[in-house]
């Protein structure tokens, strides 16, 4: 979808040749005159897909609750990121030292780098279809590694597990209307 920003760019990029350039394409002296202004007018960028192959605006073309939907997803991530790595980074490597899983402090850090490369990306609308893609990958290993719910014994927390498990389904797809 062209923004109107594009539009406008490509309605000055027309006027612009029809009012300036092509008529004094006449006047240039030589056979091959025509020939090359019409290459130099290439070059320039007159005649490319200008602003097709321009990098689009931050939030270009989406409503208004698409941007807030969007912030809010990336604000999930970083807001639990930074409360995880600073609060409670001991709470989960025991849990994961508990859980058997190998290189339990490697695996945290690089889940919150996950968290914060793609929550930033997100948040940035910069190639948000790759951070929502590094977001989810987090999310479901995340579940695997802490919400294995038929593990928990008490009936309480094994509902708490599940329920979380749900949400995470339904963050998945809050991040697939991003990819």
């Amino acid at each position: 979808m062209r923004s109107v920003q594009a539009d406008a760019v490509s309605m000055a990029a027309a006027a612009a040749l029809h009012n300036f350039i092509v008529p004094n394409l006449m006047s240039v002296p030589g056979p091959n005159a025509a020939l090359r202004a019409a290459i130099e007018l290439y070059n320039w960028g007159v005649y490319k897909s200008f602003p097709a192959e321009a990098e689009p605006s931050m939030y270009a073309g989406k409503t208004f609750f698409q941007i807030v939907g969007q912030l809010m997803i990336a604000f999930l991530f970083l807001g639990t990121g930074v409360t995880n790595a600073i609060w409670k980074e001991k709470q989960h490597i025991d849990r994961m030292v508990a859980y058997d899983i190998p290189f339990p402090r490697l695996v945290l850090w690089i889940g919150f780098a996950m968290q914060f490369i793609g929550g930033i990306m997100v948040a940035l609308d910069w190639k948000t279809h790759i951070g929502a893609a590094i977001l989810i990958f987090f999310v479901i290993t995340a579940s695997a590694i802490f919400h294995r719910y038929w593990e928990v014994e008490d009936p309480l927390r094994r509902h708490f597990h599940i329920s979380f498990l749900f949400s995470n389904v339904a963050i998945i797809g809050a991040l697939l209307l991003l990819v």
